[in-house]
């Protein structure tokens, strides 16, 4: 097993009621909760963070800790770690996720249907884990959303973040005839 495989089991292990309890508080519903945790599909941990990375520390702050996987294979490529009271701070234990909710993008453009973009990992939550949560705004976007016909936001502060990643334009580069 891989390193982010065994972060991943222990966080699976770690999950217990007080972050259930913090999660409830939170607003996301029983339901969704136990369905989560049923399923394995979310975990927590102590977490030490630094420059938007975090490692397991004992003794340290509580996350909840949710897996990413990759857009072509599917494959655990990311753990993100969270608090549910500052749900806009993700750190990440790689680094190689751009995006939770990579098949959520895949599936709305392929059959033509609205992809929901939330603002926090916290928020997906609610959501029932439809959609997906942009980790990494420096990607380019528009190679990922482009041929989605249409992208749902919860407020319109975030429908305009989202827009304006969207009309980035493209880098031109320079053109020159060999000689």
């Amino acid at each position: 097993m891989s390193k982010i495989e065994d972060y991943w089991k222990a966080s699976q292990d770690n999950f217990i009621w007080r972050d259930f309890a913090e999660l409830q508080k939170s607003g996301l519903s029983a339901e969704i909760l136990a369905s989560l945790v049923a399923d394995k599909a979310i975990g927590s941990d102590s977490v030490a963070v630094s420059g938007g990375r975090w490692r397991r520390r004992f003794n340290s702050q509580r996350a909840i800790i949710l897996p990413i996987h990759g857009p072509a294979s599917g494959e655990l490529i990311d753990l993100i770690a969270f608090c549910p009271s500052t749900p806009r701070a993700v750190w990440m234990l790689t680094g190689q996720a751009g995006m939770l909710g990579y098949e959520a993008a895949t599936k709305a453009e392929h059959f033509q249907e609205p992809l929901y973009l939330h603002e926090t990992p916290l928020d997906w939550l609610k959501s029932g884990g439809e959609g997906s949560v942009i980790l990494n705004w420096k990607h380019y976007w528009p190679l990922y959303f482009g041929r989605v016909r249409e992208i749902r936001v919860g407020s319109e502060a975030f429908g305009e973040r989202v827009h304006g990643l969207m009309s980035r334009p493209f880098p031109v580069p320079e053109v020159m005839v060999a000689t």
